[in-house]
């Protein structure tokens, strides 16, 4: 049974910056599966853990871009490697700072707090 969606994985795409010719439907599935290995209790951290396992998916191509110079063009990736890193750190913070929230059967938490008003 899949983990993800259309619409979860385009988000994850989109969250990636890459297209569906680098990331297709059943890739970013098992992404998603991964993730629900690492978070299968909390939806929160795994959708952002996904974009953590994505990230470290684009890494090693990212790591082997560089300049290249072809006739009169010339395409420079270096830079590609150290904005991955920045990424991967974003999302890892990200994978920390979430968390589900939790039901209550009410909206508002009431609670009596200690003090000597009325006395």
């Amino acid at each position: 049974m899949p983990i993800g969606d259309e619409l979860a994985y385009s988000r994850l795409r989109r969250d990636l910056g890459i297209g569906e010719e680098i990331l297709s439907d059943e890739e970013a599935e098992m992404l998603f599966i991964e993730s629900d290995e690492t978070y299968p209790d909390n939806a929160a951290k795994r959708t952002a853990y996904t974009r953590v396992i994505g990230i470290l998916s684009l890494l090693p191509g990212g790591a082997r871009s560089g300049r290249y110079v072809q006739n009169q063009s010339e395409e420079d990736q270096r830079g590609l490697f150290a904005n991955l890193l920045k990424w991967l750190e974003f999302w890892q913070a990200r994978v920390a700072a979430v968390t589900d929230l939790v039901a209550s059967p009410s909206a508002f938490f009431f609670t009596t707090a200690p003090g000597r008003r009325g006395q």
